[in-house]
């Protein structure tokens, strides 16, 4: 039985219209994920109740501040920056000596010193910045990815965008898969390296796949698509080269759909002709 050629163009419009939905979605809305605000300045007020219920909840606060006096406190004129900027952080050695030894190898520590560029409009984040010491709960491996894609993504938006779109990042926030990689997971948690070299590149990729090679290792988990690069960036040609494969595809499906959305049309409009010249 022949189908009427409406019913054809209906479905072919209909088709048309959801595979060029697909195609410009990832321009129309945001990645879920993604930060959505600023990071806020370290509040001075500490809620008791929800401390004692932290983890730190047991311990008194003059083991940690240790340089506040009570009669001067506070200092009315700290009051306008931030606790979190302000708290001298070596106080945590007496608790967390391996993580501080780690941390001051990693690259923040070396960002916090002046010896590395920072990256980021952001100061270089110090315990405090990643770690609420107040409020801090013991969480689950879910949790901590979560955490983590909030907090790393507030100094590296673009890498939280590419991770988000990768396999990693689509099968851990998305799926809720444990087992995926976080941004620790390759990076460090306290010895933060940046994995800029193939060395460190394999190193990473063996935690979770032990037959990794450099191959393997210089897949671009953070790509970008962009014509101008920064000219510092070890994959800049991969870049641009991924930003002119992907606008020939984008051509490309755009072209056939219109081609074929036009063709439907001039379909109709000759069933529509022939049907009144019977007429």
């Amino acid at each position: 039985m022949k189908r009427p050629a409406s019913v054809l163009c209906i479905v072919a419009v209909a088709v048309s219209l959801v595979a060029a939905l697909v195609l410009v979605s990832r321009w129309a809305y945001p990645i879920s994920g993604r930060p959505s605000g600023e990071p806020e300045l370290g509040s001075w007020y500490v809620d008791v109740e929800r401390y004692n219920q932290g983890v730190h909840g047991g311990l008194e606060c003059s083991i940690c501040h240790t340089e506040i006096s009570t009669d001067q406190h506070p200092n009315q004129e700290n009051l306008l920056n931030s606790a979190t900027e302000l708290f001298v952080y070596e106080a945590c050695v007496s608790c967390h000596p391996q993580e501080y030894e780690y941390y001051q190898r990693g690259v923040h520590a070396d960002v916090l010193s002046g010896a590395r560029p920072s990256e980021s409009e952001y100061p270089a984040p110090t315990c405090g910045h990643c770690h609420d010491p107040h409020y801090r709960q013991v969480l689950s491996r879910l949790q901590v990815i979560d955490a983590q894609v909030n907090i790393c993504g507030q100094c590296h938006p673009s890498e939280l965008e590419s991770y988000l779109e990768n396999y990693h990042g689509k099968t851990a926030v998305d799926l809720d898969f444990a087992d995926s990689a976080s941004c620790a997971d390759c990076h460090g948690s306290h010895q933060v390296v940046a994995l800029d070299q193939p060395e460190e590149e394999v190193q990473a990729c063996r935690r979770c796949h032990p037959g990794a090679n450099v191959n393997m290792a210089g897949f671009l988990i953070h790509a970008e698509e962009t014509l101008s690069p920064q000219p510092d960036q070890p994959s800049s040609r991969e870049f641009v080269l991924l930003f002119l494969v992907q606008g020939f595809f984008v051509v490309l499906t755009v072209s056939v759909l219109a081609f074929f959305y036009g063709h439907t049309f001039l379909w109709l409009l000759r069933g529509l002709h022939e049907k009144l010249r019977r007429q």
